[in-house]
């Protein structure tokens, strides 16, 4: 009985330690051990409030978009694929947006995988024109951690990344984002 009690009561000892070790130490943030390094004292993660992780990838309508044109304005990052039937969906509605937002809010299209002249049809299928970029490897999903397809990362004018949505967006979704940066538009 004694020996029961005391391996209980030294457990019930290493247990309060570590609960007191945790509290003072404390967890660590997802981006201490997923994120990409630092600037400006923010993480380069794909999480809300850390930096988004660069990019330099090939345009569908030509040469290279680098994440650091994005620089002062909002910006939506949709990745997408031809085999994802809720993107096929999501696609038109961004157009929409796209175009009721004008300046205030830049749309980039990152298509996973697809072959670039697959991309280019869906593109005029859809009358898409906003950005599109082209990840054939999936390189930037990776860095992303993308769970699946369509997800949809929203950027402030300074590439802090303030939402993220998984699944096929709509319309309320869209405008709650929106709203979160103070772009007043809706279509």
């Amino acid at each position: 009985m004694w020996r029961t009690a005391g391996t209980v009561t030294c457990a019930l000892l290493l247990l309060g330690m570590a609960g007191a070790l945790l509290a003072h130490v404390g967890l660590p943030q997802r981006a201490d051990y997923s994120g990409l390094g630092r600037h400006n004292r923010l993480h380069i993660a794909a999480e809300v409030g850390a930096y988004a992780p660069p990019f330099a990838l090939a345009r569908l309508q030509g040469g290279i978009l680098r994440s650091s044109a994005l620089a002062g304005r909002a910006t939506l990052l949709n990745f997408w694929a031809s085999a994802c039937t809720a993107c096929r969906q999501e696609l038109p509605l961004l157009q929409e947006w796209q175009e009721t937002a004008g300046d205030a809010l830049r749309i980039v299209a990152i298509n996973l995988g697809d072959r670039q002249s697959v991309a280019q049809a869906w593109a005029a299928e859809l009358g898409l024109t906003f950005d599109i970029v082209l990840d054939p490897r999936q390189t930037l999903a990776s860095l992303y951690r993308l769970p699946g397809l369509p997800t949809t990362f929203l950027l402030d004018e300074r590439g802090i990344v303030r939402q993220v949505l998984y699944g096929q967006l709509r319309q309320a979704q869209l405008r709650d984002m929106l709203h979160l940066l103070r772009i007043r538009t809706v279509p």
